[in-house]
């Protein structure tokens, strides 16, 4: 088993007083472009550390299953070469292996996952690999953004990159206070559309839809619908999407289909 000392994570540049530490992880494994787009992105950002923790390999579409036994690890870096840690398991074992095994150089104010090659939208937020991870640092009392870009032959991960770095500068000071409140230590889904004319919308935040008709459209982003009411019409209609998860799924929420 590896040990922290066999992890290291590069010294920051930025002073350490008053950064934002975040924790990205994954579910389409350490390797994924959308994690490197993401990771570069947040290391760009004023006064704001990163450490990454994702699965060796893709493993979507495995909810929030956890290893049983000892978790394993190993160095690694992502596609642009950036300092990694991959973890031999699921997307919720990553944080885990990071939160509750002490590897994480520090405890994080915020873990984000993604961003995921596909949309995680309605009923099958409840499978989504990302959506576990995230719901993982939830349930250790870490807010969570789970971030997703939508289907696309050649999926622009900047966009979702934009939208996900907007929405924590928006929310840094929250984030930062020593004491959060119970009802900010929630998942955050958001989904971004991979827009084919027009660019995406503003980002809004609505309901869980209840079905998946339509989700799977190419999406209108020239749409002039002003006020969508669910993720999936959202989407649909050019919008970023932003719907609030619990830390595990409910009786309240759609079934898988």
């Amino acid at each position: 088993m590896s040990t922290p000392e066999d992890l290291p994570e590069p010294p920051s540049t930025r002073s350490e007083l008053g950064c934002l530490r975040i924790l990205v992880t994954n579910d389409d494994g350490v390797a994924a472009l959308g994690m490197d787009v993401l990771v570069r992105a947040l290391r760009a950002m004023v006064a704001v550390q990163v450490t990454v923790f994702a699965p060796a390999k893709n493993q979507s579409g495995t909810g929030g299953q956890t290893s049983e036994g000892q978790l394993t690890a190993a160095p690694a870096k992502t596609v642009s070469g950036s300092h990694a840690t991959a973890v031999d398991g699921f997307p919720a074992d990553a944080v885990v292996y990071a939160l509750d095994g002490g590897h994480a150089p520090w405890r994080p104010h915020l873990v984000v996952s993604g961003i995921n090659d596909g949309q995680n939208l309605g009923p099958i937020v409840n499978a989504s690999g990302t959506v576990g991870a995230a719901r993982a640092a939830v349930q250790r009392g870490i807010p969570a953004v789970a971030i997703s870009q939508g289907f696309s032959e050649e999926p622009a991960f900047d966009a979702a990159a934009q939208v996900v770095t907007a929405w924590i500068e928006r929310h840094r000071d929250v984030l930062m206070t020593s004491e959060a409140q119970p009802k900010q230590i929630v998942v955050t889904n958001i989904n971004v559309p991979s827009c084919t004319r027009g660019c995406v919308r503003d980002l809004v935040e609505v309901s869980l839809a209840k079905d998946l008709e339509g989700s799977f459209e190419t999406p209108n982003c020239l749409s002039t619908l002003a006020s969508p009411q669910t993720d999936v019409e959202a989407f649909q209609n050019g919008f970023a999407s932003s719907t609030v998860l619990g830390p595990a799924p409910t009786e309240e929420d759609p079934m898988i289909l």
